[in-house]
Parts: structure tokens; C-alpha cells; sequence
């Protein structure tokens, strides 16, 4: 457990990411541990080994690389045919804007209807009401 902690922090402080308290702690376990120092020495030398490594690209090749992308895009839109996509689109939008004209139509109708029927029931509710205002009242004879 002791020797995967060490591991963990000398891979955090190669990495730039261990604080200086566990830094501390780190190089006092390195001065007793063998095999932690071997691990330290090797992950160094992995270290400065991809250091030495790394190429710079000129400038002029991320403007060449960007550029062959632009083209390429270009290229293959007008091979397939820009003007079958725009008719498509046009399509589409076409008979959606149909579609939503019927919906709209038949929200509208259904409304109407809505809106006759509760009358019709408003007049039905007055009409009953009428009826029972206009019955003459109970008289109750009692022969006791």
C-alpha cells in the first residue's frame, strides 16, 4: 500500500500536480526507499526523454493543413450536389408549412364547435332555471 501511495505521488509530481507539502513527504520516502528512487529515476528519464522529443511545427504548416480542410469541404459539397440539398430543404419546409396550415385549420373548426356547444348549454342551463322559477310554490295541508 505504502509503495502504490509513493508510485501515486511521484506520477503527481511529474505531472505538476503535487502540492509542497506532499513533496516533502515524497522525497523523505525516496531517501529510504530503493525502489521508489529507481521508479523516481526511471519516470525522470521518461520525462526528459519526451522532452527531447517534441518537434515544434512551423507555423506555415498549421496555414497549409487549415487550408487543405477549407478546399476539401468545399469540394465535396459541390460534388454532391448543393443545389438536390437546397431542393430538398425547400421540400421539406414546403410541406411542413402545409401541414401546419391544416392543423391550424382544424384547431380552428374545433374551436367553433367548442364554443357553439357551450352556449348551447348556456341556454339550456337558463331555460331550466326559467322552468323552475316559473312552478308554483308547495302549499302543505296538514288535517290533524
Amino acid at each position: 500500500m505504502l509503495n502504490e501511495n509513493n508510485y501515486e505521488l511521484i506520477n503527481r509530481y511529474f505531472d505538476g500536480e503535487l502540492d509542497k507539502e506532499s513533496e516533502i513527504l515524497l522525497f523523505t520516502s525516496l531517501s529510504v526507499n530503493e525502489v521508489d528512487r529507481k521508479y523516481f529515476k526511471e519516470m525522470h528519464i521518461l520525462k526528459t526523454a519526451t522532452k527531447e522529443l517534441e518537434v515544434e511545427y512551423p507555423d506555415s504548416l498549421d496555414f497549409k493543413v487549415l487550408h487543405s480542410i477549407d478546399s476539401l469541404d468545399e469540394r465535396r459539397f459541390t460534388k454532391i450536389g448543393g443545389k438536390l440539398h437546397l431542393a430538398i430543404s425547400y421540400t421539406v419546409a414546403a410541406v411542413l408549412l402545409l401541414v401546419t396550415l391544416f392543423l391550424f385549420n382544424e384547431v380552428k373548426s374545433y374551436r367553433q364547435s367548442f364554443e357553439s356547444i357551450s352556449k348551447e348549454v348556456i341556454e339550456q342551463k337558463q331555460t331550466i332555471e326559467m322552468l323552475y322559477n316559473s312552478l308554483p310554490g308547495i302549499v302543505i295541508k296538514s288535517s290533524l
